[in-house]
């Protein structure tokens, strides 16, 4: 959906590698988990909201059984 493509498209402009995943969380407002193949620093600040409290994407541990890296999450 668009606010999916405008994450990943944003996350490019930035110079970042495209993430694997971009996964709608089920919330009462809009929330977006990211999964990148490599580490990436965090937090990230996305979106033209990023400096009133929208498009903070935090990193979180690795999901238990898995040998993927945890990417920024919002």
């Amino acid at each position: 959906d668009s606010l999916q493509s405008d994450v990943t498209t944003e996350v490019r402009r930035r110079g970042l590698p495209a993430p694997l995943v971009v996964e709608r969380r089920p919330t009462e407002g809009e929330e977006l988990s990211l999964r990148f193949a490599v580490a990436v620093s965090g937090p990230l600040l996305l979106g033209k909201n990023m400096h009133y409290g929208g498009g903070l994407f935090a990193s979180r541990p690795p999901l238990a059984g898995t040998d993927n890296q945890a990417g920024p999450t919002q």
